[in-house]
């Protein structure tokens, strides 16, 4: 699935509050009172890569994001993050979707990405991590992008 289709996903949590849930994985699992395994077959993802996630090794992709929150939403688990400004998932992945190629390499020198990397979550080739989608997320607040 691109970047283009992902974008229909809904995902109202913040970019910071998925940054949360991920940093704190076993207080959610524990939330939801399943084991581990049970777990990692709710969202699904294979025991292993969650065992990543909670070491911090690997980061979860754009569409494993997805279905982690669509998995907590069904145990009502909420993130205790209190972010007014940030924005949500949705709201970053259209402000990478609307800033112009030509003007982006000074702000991809900024975040630490290559332009190209930018023109491939674009064109829906790759997806961002959630590394990715916080250093978006904090550049455009920083520049007062609402969308």
């Amino acid at each position: 699935m691109g970047l283009k289709e992902n974008i229909q996903i809904c995902m109202p949590w913040s970019v910071e509050q998925l940054q949360y849930v991920v940093d704190h994985m076993e207080e959610a699992r524990n939330f939801t009172g399943l084991s581990k395994r049970a777990f990692a077959k709710s969202i699904p993802i294979q025991l292993c890569l969650y065992y990543r996630w909670v070491s911090g090794s690997t980061l979860p992709q754009f569409s494993c994001l997805a279905r982690l929150e669509k998995t907590l939403e069904t145990f009502r688990y909420v993130p205790p993050v209190q972010d007014r400004d940030g924005l949500t998932v949705e709201e970053t992945m259209a402000y990478i979707l609307q800033y112009p190629f030509g003007h982006i390499k000074a702000l991809c020198v900024t975040m630490g990405i290559c332009p190209r990397t930018w023109y491939n979550w674009k064109q829906g080739k790759y997806q961002p991590t959630l590394k990715n989608l916080v250093s978006v997320s904090q550049h455009a607040v920083a520049n007062g992008y609402r969308n």
